[in-house]
């Protein structure tokens, strides 16, 4: 085994996990009535301390802080995939993460994460008895009033007032909340089907208004997440005037929220312009960041460019503010040769990753066998370097269980995840595992009963078609003597989600049985684990029904106790490798970047969905290295 092998969990074990307190008002969540205890005064939880480092030195990077703004205006660049609206741009029937970072800017939800990694929530909507941002009343553990801001308004625009008058800076009543969420489970809709998250609000048994500010919702049962659901990454609060007679906003001039940014042109695989909102409720609930935020005039999320050398002359002629620099080498160069002028902005980690579903309610993948087979001979840490070559100065990867690394309030950690079959990199044991593969692809047959079967793969990103798709064919052909025909989806998912969707249906027909695609990053284990795995449930593409799971499954959506929930979260994941096997997750991206130092009060989150920070980033006009950047 090379050096890189031998030392590569060590050095993940060897991360140190900072441990800081956070905002005033934020809570620690996977909680219920117990949970909600405000935290300290303070800065914000970062990223691991200590990133697995490669046999060089690690650069010295940021990590996510905050400063006063004292340089207002201006428009942040970016390069970034927002421009990519793969299905709908409805916040409540989107499943894919590009989209997400414009909802969050736009619409405003109840709550919303201080800190995904540490679960600490902040009062968005809610506001405290006094009108104030406060969290909601929890008197059982049943029961949450939620009072809405009375200064928390719709957005306003000549273009709005035109288009749909009767919404424009209008104020957010107690009925938006609740339509929001019986939306999402009205069973007479035409696009029940798309309601991915039906499950979460399924839990609810009534919603009552108390009065156009104040409402009432009664669980049916404990629901441990429920504070999560109202901060999710699609828990927006929509006006009902913005659907249509079929159920659907998918319009962009539909894409009026109340949250610190306007939307002001979205142009497929292009750009996002978000304008600053004027009159955001939230300017001044920052005083010690100051007052009127957002500071900027607004963003604009770029279209990646395809060539790294374009990428690299955008960031150094300041045309955007940070560069993510696929190619780990041009990233360590660039920090090296701009040193003092910029610096390496160090992330929480990315939650999505790729990742194979199976469909296993039929041949060939219903034999637990097969599906095991497959997954002992997927060499993870090769996809690591296909996919986030490292270099000596960072490591730009880490192996994902059925709940990403990042999430580490709830993932199997990562010392304990090198133990299972499957993520062991030594050799012996890599010998072992594919022995034993070999060994279950005979008992259920071989190749012959499995006979031949189509990988189907996305073509977004590029990496999983052009390098993971022929490494999956050469491994199982290798290993297992698999036959199997391959395609990709030309549109990245169009194609995916309609078969995922006729797998979920229980179609005869229409269907993917394996899948190589990459799936979103979750924060509560309820999308993680339960949307996904419980029989029935509305992402549940690949028709597992497994009674055991179902109960551990509800046992711990109905835990208040952190410690005791967290534990059987753990015991599920371990169950599900050990026992299930309906989903292979591969390896997550460890997104490092490189800034300009006069970007002020970056925030990153684990995964799409956190451009709402951008009202407390600021540019330092009068930092010396802002000086030559266009306007």
């Amino acid at each position: 085994m090379q050096p890189s092998q031998q030392s590569y969990w060590k050095k993940l074990q060897r991360s140190r996990l900072s441990r800081r307190r956070f905002l005033g008002g934020a809570v620690a969540t996977g909680l219920g009535a117990a949970g909600l205890a405000a935290a300290g005064c303070g800065g914000e939880e970062g990223a691991p301390e200590g990133t697995p480092s490669a046999e060089g030195p690690t650069p010295e990077a940021t990590k996510q802080a905050y400063e006063p703004c004292a340089t207002r205006g201006g428009w942040a660049r970016k390069f970034e995939f927002d421009a990519m609206p793969l299905d709908t741009r409805d916040p409540h029937q989107t499943q894919f993460g590009p989209m997400y970072n414009t909802h969050s800017a736009v619409f405003s939800k109840v709550l919303n994460y201080e800190d995904e990694v540490q679960g600490t929530i902040f009062p968005d909507l809610s506001a405290d008895p006094d009108g104030g941002p406060g969290m909601p009343e929890q008197p059982d553990d049943l029961t949450y009033i939620i009072r809405v801001r009375p200064a928390a308004k719709f957005h306003d625009t000549p273009q709005i007032q035109k288009d749909f008058p009767q919404v424009a800076g209008r104020n957010v009543t107690a009925e938006d909340i609740k339509y929001s969420i019986e939306r999402q489970v009205n069973p007479d809709s035409p696009q029940r089907a798309l309601y991915y998250r039906r499950a979460l609000w399924e839990s609810v048994d009534k919603i009552e208004l108390i009065d156009d500010l104040t409402l009432r919702i009664t669980t049916k049962g404990p629901i441990a997440a429920f504070i999560n659901y109202l901060a999710d990454r699609n828990a927006a609060i929509i006006a009902k005037e913005l659907v249509d007679e079929h159920d659907e906003m998918n319009e962009d001039r539909r894409m009026i929220g109340s949250g610190p940014f306007i939307l002001e042109e979205l142009k497929a695989l292009q750009h996002v312009r978000c304008r600053r909102n004027p009159e955001w409720f939230a300017a001044d609930d920052r005083p010690e960041l100051g007052t009127g935020r957002p500071f900027l005039d607004g963003y604009i999320a770029l279209w990646p460019p395809q060539s790294a050398q374009m990428e690299e002359t955008a960031f150094k002629t300041k045309q955007v503010e940070n560069g993510g620099f696929v190619d780990g080498a041009i990233l360590a160069r660039v920090t090296r040769e701009m040193a003092g002028q910029t610096h390496l902005f160090e992330p929480p980690g990315f939650a999505g990753c790729p990742q194979t579903r199976f469909l296993i309610d039929r041949p060939p993948f219903d034999d637990f066998r097969r599906r095991k087979a497959i997954h002992l001979t997927v060499d993870r840490q090769v996809f690591g370097e296909l996919f986030f070559p490292s270099v000596p100065e960072i490591t730009r990867w880490f192996p994902s269980g059925p709940i990403a690394w990042p999430m580490k309030r709830w993932a199997i950690l990562q010392d304990e995840l090198a133990t299972f079959r499957g993520y062991r990199f030594g050799t012996a044991e890599r010998e072992e595992d594919l022995r034993e593969a070999r060994k279950l692809w005979d008992a259920a047959g071989g190749t012959e009963a499995a006979g031949k079967f189509k990988l189907l793969g996305t073509s977004i990103p590029d990496y999983i078609a052009a390098k993971g798709q022929p490494q999956m064919v050469r491994m199982l052909k290798e290993v297992l003597g698999a036959e199997m025909d391959t395609e990709v989806d030309p549109t990245g998912y169009t194609i995916l989600a309609s078969c995922m969707l006729a797998n979920t249906r229980g179609d005869p027909s229409g269907t993917c049985e394996f899948t190589m695609n990459y799936d979103n990053g979750w924060i509560d284990p309820d999308e993680w684990l339960y949307l996904f795995f419980h029989t029935g449930a509305p992402k549940n593409s690949s028709r597992l029904s497994d009674a055991k799971l179902d109960e551990m499954l509800e046992k711990q959506r109905a835990e208040f106790d952190y410690e005791k929930r967290h534990d059987l979260v753990l015991e599920i994941q371990r169950y599900f490798l050990d026992e299930i096997l309906a989903h292979l997750q591969y390896v997550s991206e460890w997104n490092w970047s490189l800034q300009w130092n006069y970007q002020k009060n970056r925030h990153e989150g684990t995964y799409y969905g956190h451009n709402y920070w951008y009202a407390n980033m600021w540019l330092d006009q009068n930092d010396p290295t802002f000086q030559g950047r266009p306007a």
